[in-house]
């Protein structure tokens, strides 16, 4: 009795194993007289045939077990693809947050500037008494300690999602 399956390329090398391990268990476990084998495929990148020959019995065996391990290979393989598109998300979820920052970067740099200039940023429309600017450490220069209370101040009168100055 002969029983052929076909399946994709990217599985035959699991399908057979290391030194024809995976094929070598299907048989013993289908029993006497099975033999399993994986041949080339018809039509240049077309699917390989896994061929099982043998007794009806064990040669039915040996089919349901080439058919569940070819399902178990294509399962690994869509799960090979899924962890590969969550590591992609990931990325770029890492990227988007690096510009974000960056952006935080560039305003914050402006604001330095337009201190040390002597040009400050128009201030927020007053909406009730002000928190005290933080307390700094007097090792830091007056314009850091400037820029500091600037930072802070703009985020509290902002809000999180405006930026600290306006483009020009």
């Amino acid at each position: 009795i002969l029983f052929e399956v076909n399946g994709p390329e990217d599985i035959m090398k699991g399908f057979v194993g290391k030194k024809g391990s995976s094929i070598n268990r299907l048989q013993e476990q289908a029993g006497f007289g099975c033999h399993i084998q994986v041949k080339p495929a018809l039509v240049p990148g077309g699917p390989q045939r896994i061929q099982i020959q043998g007794p009806l019995e064990a040669a039915r065996r040996g089919l349901a077990l080439v058919k569940q391990r070819k399902q178990e290979l294509e399962g690994y393989k869509s799960f090979d693809n899924l962890q590969r598109t969550l590591n992609l998300k990931a990325a770029a979820s890492a990227v988007e947050a690096t510009i974000r920052a960056k952006d935080f970067v560039n305003q914050a740099t402006t604001l330095a500037s337009a201190l040390k200039n002597k040009h400050s940023p128009p201030a927020p429309p007053e909406e009730g008494p002000r928190p005290p600017p933080p307390k700094v450490s007097p090792r830091r220069s007056h314009e850091s300690q400037q820029l500091e209370a600037a930072l802070i101040h703009g985020l509290a009168a902002q809000g999180p999602d405006k930026p600290l100055l306006e483009p020009r």
